[in-house]
């Protein structure tokens, strides 16, 4: 039955009735604690990535542009400038990842098991060329191609490129989110400073678990396993966050208590 005096409502029923009964939004408030804790890792990764991948782009464009006026003085061939760069940039790709998220490494390892070797380029770029194996053309048409994979070593893949630059536009979309989430959080509270440590608490948490789930992606997923990646990782945010909450809990409580033992 409704209350049209304090817009609340009795409950009605076999336990204790004529008395308000408080939801509580317990299951709510974990799912914002969870979306924060895992938007954040997840925002940070993604960001982060983005960042070294622009870094390796633009270093094997530079090795791309050095070996290719090697080339041009007469130092190296195109052969050896196509072969060195080649080699070059698979040694980048192993080096850059050293920097990537845990996701990044497990997405990276599964592309790795795509890519061909030095040859399969050399016919490809002879086909499209002049419809012809590498090994039946001749010495200025392979030349020519030798050519066409040194100036194709300076580009980065554009389909990895892209969906990297799309996750990072989704990552400060989550970020955001996250903060209004935050903000809003803070300023309904009635301890403010209290909710501010709480909301602190929660993304560091996240943050922290995520790393460490990360750390451990290569013994549990084993290489090229991007969606168990990011599986741990995620679950490592949720229960980081969850804990960091606990713990700020407990020791915003026992702070309490403290300062009313010195008030006494």
């Amino acid at each position: 039955m409704a209350n049209d005096t304090n817009a609340q409502t009795i409950a009605q029923g076999s336990f204790d009735t004529q008395r308000d009964h408080a939801v509580r939004g317990g299951i709510l408030e974990g799912a914002i604690a969870s979306y924060e804790s895992v938007a954040t890792t997840f925002a940070v990764d993604m960001i982060s990535d983005h960042s070294v991948r622009q870094q390796y782009i633009a270093h094997i464009k530079e090795i791309s542009e050095q070996v290719r006026r090697e080339v041009a003085s007469g130092n190296m061939t195109v052969k050896e400038g196509a072969e060195y760069c080649s080699q070059l940039r698979d040694k980048l790709f192993v080096e850059y990842r050293r920097y990537t998220s845990a996701l990044g490494v497990a997405i990276a390892e599964k592309l790795k098991l795509r890519t061909r070797g030095f040859d399969f380029y050399l016919n490809k770029y002879a086909q499209s060329q002049f419809r012809r194996d590498f090994i039946d053309l001749t010495a200025e048409q392979r030349h020519a191609v030798y050519f066409k994979v040194l100036s194709k070593a300076g580009d980065g893949n554009t389909d990895v490129t892209a969906t990297v630059r799309r996750l990072q536009i989704i990552a400060k979309a989550a970020i955001l989110g996250t903060v209004v989430l935050a903000i809003n959080k803070i300023l309904n509270a009635k301890d403010k400073i209290r909710e501010a440590a709480r909301q602190g608490s929660i993304i560091a948490g996240g943050m922290l678990g995520g790393a460490a789930a990360g750390m451990t992606v290569s013994f549990i997923c084993g290489p090229a396993e991007p969606v168990c990646a990011l599986a741990l990782v995620l679950i490592g945010s949720n229960l980081g966050g969850i804990a960091a909450e606990g713990f700020n809990d407990v020791y915003q409580d026992e702070l309490d208590a403290f300062r009313c033992w010195l008030s006494q």
